[in-house]
């Protein structure tokens, strides 16, 4: 079979993720400016192995245990996407475990075209019940490593696309299939979140008590309905620290970190602005140019 050109691949990128091909098509140059990136400025994990990436805090007080994100990643876009954010969150003293979730790499959109025009991958997909609990196991190994030499005061679950719903479940949304859950982090970040169909159904976030910031952007496309039925999740639980960040004009590959330098910075902003805001106790976005907030 011959290698398919990069606007190819795309196509059937959007296939598998259940988006429109412009929501990826569009991006292209996002994805080319990633890789620019990832030449001019490699930036790596202090520690890193085939499961876990480890970002040590940039500035820390002495003998004083940093606060911990957990970051769980989206589908078939590489390791450079959550290394921005990564490193966004190491510059302002947190340390930070990427779970790299290896079975969904690139590799996974390998596999053939079905009747239906979709792409039948080799590791399933958004919906893949054997997907989410095996990232929900990679939780407990995450959490060890950023245990292994203090216990931090403070930890946040952060996931994008298929990590968001990872970072959900483990707060307390019920899936359609039974995945466990402990609710081990103080806050929770969903970038791009599905939205009702495939994991979850109306009603699921209802349970949703921890802070939670659902971030989306009007480019965020899905097949039907645009950007916004990814706000449910949102819409759906409970008020009492919970934020809502619409970021003007970021497809979904951008709020993920690949390409855009304006939207990583904008998203790396308002992720450590809530965290910084939920541990303080002062529930109150500051304005971001470009990004739209609601608060409940």
């Amino acid at each position: 079979m011959a290698r398919l050109r990069f606007p190819a691949r795309l196509v059937l990128a959007a296939a598998l993720l259940g988006l429109p091909a412009a929501a990826l098509t569009g991006a292209a140059s996002d994805a080319r400016a990633a890789g620019a990136q990832a030449q001019s400025r490699p930036g790596a994990p202090v520690s890193q192995n085939r499961d876990f990436g480890v970002y040590e805090p940039a500035k820390s007080d002495s003998g004083v245990c940093a606060p911990v994100a957990v970051i769980s990643r989206g589908l078939g876009v590489g390791q450079a996407p959550m290394r921005s954010l990564a490193q966004a969150l190491s510059h302002e003293g947190w340390r930070v475990v990427v779970m790299r979730h290896p079975e969904a790499g690139r590799s996974m959109f390998s596999g053939r075209l079905v009747r239906s025009g979709r792409l039948t991958p080799k590791t399933g997909d958004e919906a893949d019940p054997a997907s989410l609990k095996r990232r929900a196991q990679d939780i407990e190994g995450a959490l060890a490593l950023a245990r292994k030499s203090c216990e931090p005061p403070f930890s946040a679950l952060i996931g994008h696309a298929i990590g968001s719903s990872t970072a959900l479940i483990e707060a307390g949304a019920k899936p359609r299939v039974a995945i466990p859950a402990k609710d081990r982090f103080d806050a929770y970040v969903a970038i791009s979140p599905s939205g009702s169909g495939g994991v979850f159904s109306k009603g699921s976030w209802s349970g949703v008590s921890k802070p939670v910031l659902v971030v989306t952007g009007t480019r965020d496309l899905r097949i039907r309905g645009g950007w916004r039925p990814r706000v449910a999740a949102y819409e759906d639980m409970p008020g009492g620290r919970k934020r809502l960040a619409i970021v003007q004009g970021a497809t979904h590959l951008a709020l993920g970190g690949l390409g855009s330098p304006s939207v990583r910075q904008k998203v790396a902003k308002t992720i450590v602005d809530f965290l910084g805001d939920v541990r303080k106790g002062e529930m109150k976005a500051d304005p971001i140019p470009g990004v739209d907030f609601k608060e409940k």
